[in-house]
C-alpha cells in the first residue's frame, strides 16, 4: 500500500494512533468529553461566515455558493422528513449520487416544494474509458431523478487516480452541459489515494470544488493540500469525517459532533458532510457551528 493511500478501515493500535497524529491526545479529550482545546480553533477566528439562526454558512470557494457548515449525506437518506427537519434547522447543502439507491428520487420530493432552499451536489462515475456522451447521459438521468432543470454541482465520484482527475471527456461534457444550463459547477470527490488526487486537482485548475476524506487519522497528509486548494479558490468539503471510528481504539472514538467540530475548525473546510439518520442526530449536529464559536 502506498504511504499516501489512507484506508479508513485499517485498524490502529492506541500507540499507533497517538504517534500518527500530534492532535491525538487533544482530540481524545475533545471527542470523549466535549472539551475543545482553544489552540485547535484559534484559526477559525479569521473565517468569514454568515449566521442565520444557529447555523453558520461559509462561501464554497469560487462558486460563490453559501453553504451550511453542516451538510447532509444523501447516501444515508431514507426518510425525507429527516432532510426536511435538517433544512428547517439551517442545513442547505446535500451530497448525493445516482449510485446511492433512490437518494436522488427522494431528494426530488423535497425539491418539488423547497427548490430554492437546497444546494444539490450529485455525481458521475468516471473511469479512463468513459466517453463524453456517457457522462452527459449520466447527468441527464440525474436531472430526471431529481426532477430539476439544473444541477448545482456535478462531481466525479470517488476518484483514486490522477488520470481520472485529468480525463478530458469530463471537461468537454461539463462545458456542454453548463452551456445548456444543466449544471453550474464542476467538482470531484476522493477518499482513497486522496493525496495524489488532491495534488492533481490543484494542478489541473479546472475544478470548482473538492470533497475529500478528512479526519484525525489522515489530516497530516492532506492539511497542506486543503490549504493550497482553498487558496486557489477551490471549495473544499470534508467527508468521511467520522470514519476514524473504525480505525482507532475505543476510548478515542467519541461523538460525531466532536468529529464535525474538529473538521470545521480548519478554516479551509467549507462544510462537513454528515450522516443524519434521525432528528436526534440532526439536533446534535446542527449545534456544532454555534459551539465552535463559544
Amino acid at each position: 500500500m502506498k504511504n499516501n493511500d489512507i484506508r479508513f478501515n485499517d485498524p490502529m493500535t492506541r500507540r499507533e494512533f497517538l504517534k500518527k497524529t500530534v492532535l491525538g491526545l487533544a482530540c481524545a479529550g475533545l471527542f470523549a468529553g466535549g472539551m475543545r482545546p482553544q489552540s485547535l480553533f484559534a484559526a477559525l477566528e479569521g473565517v468569514s461566515a454568515v449566521q442565520k439562526g444557529n447555523m453558520f454558512y461559509r462561501t464554497l470557494g469560487k462558486t460563490g455558493l453559501s453553504v451550511s457548515e453542516i451538510s447532509f449525506n444523501g447516501g444515508r437518506l431514507s426518510d425525507i422528513a429527516v432532510l426536511a427537519y435538517a433544512m428547517d434547522h439551517g442545513v442547505n447543502f446535500i451530497d448525493t449520487a445516482p449510485q446511492y439507491a433512490d437518494s436522488e428520487q427522494l431528494i426530488s420530493k423535497i425539491l418539488k416544494y423547497r427548490k430554492n432552499e437546497l444546494i444539490v451536489a450529485t455525481k458521475w462515475e468516471v473511469s479512463e474509458l468513459f466517453t463524453e456522451q456517457e457522462l452527459i447521459a449520466s447527468v441527464e438521468q440525474s436531472l430526471k431523478n431529481l426532477n430539476v432543470d439544473t444541477i448545482d454541482i456535478i462531481q466525479t465520484w470517488s476518484a483514486m487516480r490522477a488520470t481520472q482527475v485529468n480525463h478530458e471527456p469530463v471537461f468537454t461534457a461539463f462545458e456542454k452541459l453548463k452551456k445548456d444550463g444543466k449544471v453550474r459547477f464542476l467538482g470531484i470527490t476522493t477518499h482513497r489515494n486522496e493525496v495524489e488526487v488532491a495534488k492533481s486537482v490543484i494542478e489541473n485548475g479546472k475544478y470548482d470544488t473538492l470533497m475529500i476524506g478528512y479526519n484525525i487519522t489522515n489530516h497530516e497528509q492532506v492539511d497542506p493540500l486543503i490549504k493550497e486548494a482553498g487558496e486557489k479558490g477551490i471549495g473544499v468539503i470534508a467527508q468521511y469525517v467520522t470514519d476514524y471510528k473504525a480505525r482507532i481504539p475505543g476510548e478515542f472514538r467519541g461523538t460525531s459532533r466532536g468529529a464535525a467540530q474538529w473538521a470545521l475548525s480548519n478554516p479551509n473546510i467549507c462544510s462537513a458532510v454528515m450522516d443524519m439518520f434521525n432528528v436526534q442526530e440532526v439536533d446534535e449536529l446542527v449545534r456544532v457551528p454555534a459551539i465552535l464559536r463559544k
